[in-house]
This record gives structure tokens, C-alpha cells and sequence, in this order.
């Protein structure tokens, strides 16, 4: 009866292995990168099956599933491991096999005289047509290219081997990030959008302790701030005109957008909390008409939910269901200080809903 019940197994594990080979192979269909069949075609199926399936594969079937090596066509193509890329209209992005990429906004089209093969519109689940939908994720299958062109100004997110025209390209002088490190993409994105500078001309420093001047100035320079501000509070602690967060903070107090003052004082040196870092973007976030839409208590799943102070709940909320803060050691941890790291970090997931 056991060999039996093995036998059942490992037919199904061929089944379903025969159905993945002859829906990425016929004749009719691109090979789909197997980067994409192993991750999320065969989580999708495997999450609906029984365990046994998977334990009932042999090795050899299971390194068909995760022996793939992907690189770059040529030294003229980047290796993106996340980057949001501003493309302005006429410019292009050309993408290698397995790479994807997601028109955040704006309009384009893949331009077939300089691509070869299929394009995946992950996102609707069928092959991608010429026009490409803000919104969607594409995948470039196996064997094929795909070059994207800019109809208008766009936002796109990358994930893969490209090579561009686009004069946004980043190169970071930073001796402290490197490539690989989790907040490699982070740092280029903060960077190259101008919102971060470094604390040296060689040293983005990552791990340094934001503090609250230094948020209210990326965010001031996030909606494009120049020159002086009327209006807004006056802090005794923010007096002296020269210092770099001086026009931000009045911008940050006129606007709505700043908290944790006190006694007529900002606290501009003083290490950012998660808790002020998510209300700030948050009345950021109003301040620019984005959606605040959550569900109520959607946070409520983090422990240590009911300790985050009333006025804070909306904003955890908010964060959470948008996708632009996970947990810290699985809790909210809403008084725990921030580095340059995280917060360029929720600042990269940010900006796709502003």
C-alpha cells in the first residue's frame, strides 16, 4: 500500500511537471523563463497541491526547477536588482530574457522592429500586446528581448538585465553600498532622485540614524521644494537660516505634514521614530491627494498594534495595507529610531503612490 501511495505521488509530480514543459515548449507558445515557472507559476501550483508532490519529485526534477542562471547578453546591458527609472518620451529601454519590468506611469510601447520573441503580461495573465498598461508587470520570456519606448514620460520599475538611452542612469560615488546589500537598490533610487545626499562625498552611510531634520528635508525635496517658504511655525530650535533643514522644517510645519513638536521646539537632530517617519508620509501623502484607503485594523495582525498611539493607528494602517512598511522583528515597533537605510528603503516603495 506505501509503494503505492509513492508511485501516486511521483505521477503526479510528472504530471505536473509534463504540464509545465508542454505549456512553456509547443510550438505555438515562447519558452517562459524558468526563473518564473520555479518562483511564482510553481508556488501558485504547489500552494493548491498537497506537500506530497513536492516530496514525491526526484532531484533531478527539482533542479529543473532551480538551475537557472540568467546573465546578461553583453557587457553593454546593467543588472537591476529593483530600480525605479524616470524615462522621458523618445527615450528607450531594452530588457534581456527573464528581466521585468512595470510601467509605474506614463505610456509606451514595446517597439517589435528592435525586439525578438514574447513578452509576458504577468499582470493579465496572456501575452503582452504592443501597448503597454500603467500598472502592469511584464516578464520578457526565455530567448527573446524586449525594447521598451517612452510615447511619454514614464516611471518604471526593473528587475533584471537592461540597457537604456535614458540619460537617468545612476552611478553612486559611495564606498559604503555595494551591490548586493539590501539596501543597494534603496540607496540608488534616494540617490539618483536627488533625495538623499551623502553624508560625505564618498559615504552614503547607511546605517546612520536618520534624524527628523533630515526626513523633513527629503520630503521637501521630494515635492520638487526650491527657495523660501512664508508661513509655518517658528521653532526656537530652528533659528538659524543656515542650517540645511531650515526652509524644509517651516515647508514640513505650513503644509500639515510634521509632528512630534513641542514646547515650541522641532527637535531637528533628534533620531526619527517609525511612528513619526510613517505620520509624516502619511500627512505627506494627504497633502498631495493620494488614497489613504485601508482597511480598519488591518494592522491589528502585529502584535504589538494596541500599543501604537491613537493618532498613529490610521497612518500604521494605511502603511501597512499600501505595502510601505513591514514589520521590524515582526512587531509595528512604532518608537524604534530609523536609519538612512530603512527609511530610503520605505521612501523607493513610496513613490509608486504619489
Amino acid at each position: 500500500m506505501k509503494s503505492l501511495k509513492t508511485l501516486s505521488f511521483a505521477l503526479c509530480a510528472l504530471l505536473i511537471l509534463g504540464f509545465l514543459l508542454g505549456a512553456a515548449g509547443g510550438s505555438d507558445n515562447p519558452l517562459i523563463p524558468l526563473s518564473w515557472l520555479r518562483g511564482e507559476y510553481k508556488a501558485s501550483l504547489l500552494s493548491k497541491a498537497d506537500k506530497s508532490i513536492s516530496d514525491g519529485m526526484t532531484a533531478a526534477e527539482k533542479a529543473f526547477f532551480g538551475s537557472v542562471a540568467l546573465t546578461p547578453p553583453d557587457g553593454t546591458y546593467k543588472i537591476a536588482e529593483g530600480l525605479y527609472l524616470t524615462v522621458t518620451a523618445g527615450k528607450y529601454v531594452e530588457l534581456a530574457q527573464g528581466a521585468e519590468l512595470t510601467l509605474l506611469s506614463g505610456g509606451g510601447m514595446f517597439d517589435a522592429a528592435y525586439s525578438k520573441g514574447t513578452a509576458l503580461d504577468l499582470t493579465a495573465g496572456q501575452k503582452a500586446g504592443a501597448a503597454l498598461a500603467a500598472g502592469h508587470r511584464y516578464l520578457v520570456c526565455e530567448s527573446s528581448s524586449a525594447r521598451f519606448y517612452a510615447s511619454a514620460a514614464c516611471k518604471l520599475y526593473i528587475v533584471g538585465a537592461y540597457k537604456t538611452d535614458a540619460p537617468s542612469a545612476v552611478t553612486m560615488p559611495f564606498t559604503d553600498v555595494a551591490r548586493g546589500q539590501w539596501f543597494f537598490g534603496a540607496a540608488e533610487f534616494a540617490y539618483g532622485n536627488g533625495l538623499f545626499s551623502g553624508t560625505a562625498a564618498d559615504k552614503f552611510s547607511p546605517g546612520l540614524q536618520m534624524s527628523r531634520g533630515m526626513l523633513v528635508t527629503v520630503l521637501y525635496r521630494l515635492d520638487g521644494g526650491t527657495g523660501s517658504v512664508s508661513g509655518g511655525a517658528g521653532f526656537s530650535d530652528v533659528a538659524n537660516s543656515s542650517m540645511y533643514y531650515y526652509t524644509p522644517v517651516r515647508w514640513a510645519s505650513a503644509n500639515g505634514i510634521s509632528v512630534g513638536e513641542s514646547g515650541g521646539k522641532f527637535f531637528p537632530d533628534r533620531s526619527l521614530t517609525r511612528q513619526e517617519l510613517v505620520m509624516m508620509i502619511y500627512n505627506y501623502a494627504s497633502f498631495k491627494g493620494s488614497s489613504l484607503y485601508a482597511p480598519a485594523g488591518i494592522a491589528a495582525a502585529f502584535p504589538d498594534y494596541d500599543s501604537v498611539p491613537a493618532e498613529a493607528k490610521s497612518a500604521f494602517n494605511w502603511a501597512v495595507y499600501a505595502g510601505i512598511i513591514n514589520g521590524k522583528d515582526g512587531k509595528l515597533a512604532a518608537a524604534a529610531e530609523t536609519t538612512r537605510a530603512e527609511v530610503a528603503q520605505v521612501f523607493m516603495k513610496f513613490l509608486t503612490l504619489v
